[in-house]
């Protein structure tokens, strides 16, 4: 899901992962009028029914985490801890596995809070062959190698040097797939 940004920085991926029993949301972009309806044209028209029931924060910042509360009913996942309503679970240091293909791990370094959701048995990239996708914050988009608003960027380099060792592509926080 591409979803407009009223900023300079006009678009954040935000993504959709179907599950058994319904679908997770990684990031949900900003409050505004075009972001809000985009997000209700797709609950009516392409999750057939089926809730988000998850929703994943790769990092806090406002443009991946402004529309979390549109999903009430929705498991949030961070970089520390699982919410499911009004309860609070603390999530293992490292990495924690959401679902059979779904596991985050920790990789700081834009912020001290980001995480990286790594996605296996991908069919739809390659034909004939399943992949396992990274979708992370720590590119805002192919080629670009720095990071001006990195908190940490040896951090960051060892967090994209971790992350491209287990990933067969990548889709960065604003910018198309690539490998």
């Amino acid at each position: 899901v591409r979803s407009p940004l009223p900023l300079s920085l006009d678009h954040i991926n935000c993504y959709l992962l179907k599950e058994d029993n319904g679908w997770c949301v990684v990031d949900t972009g900003m409050n505004g009028d075009a972001a809000k309806q985009q997000w209700l044209d797709i609950i009516e028209s392409q999750l057939q029914g089926a809730p988000i029931s998850r929703v994943i924060a790769t990092h806090h910042h406002p443009d991946h985490t402004r529309h979390m509360g549109f999903f009430p009913k929705a498991t949030l996942i961070d970089y520390s801890a699982k919410y499911e309503q009004d309860k609070w679970y603390d999530l293992p240091k490292g990495e924690y596995q959401v679902t059979p293909h779904i596991k985050i791990i920790r990789t700081p370094g834009h912020t001290k809070e980001d995480l990286t959701v790594l996605v296996s048995e991908v069919h739809n990239i390659e034909p004939k062959k399943l992949v396992t996708v990274g979708i992370s914050h720590l590119w805002w988009y192919e080629g670009k190698d720095d990071d001006p608003t990195a908190q940490d960027m040896p951090q960051l380099l060892e967090s994209r040097a971790k992350v491209l060792r287990l990933v067969d592509y990548l889709i960065p926080g604003h910018g198309p797939l690539f490998k």
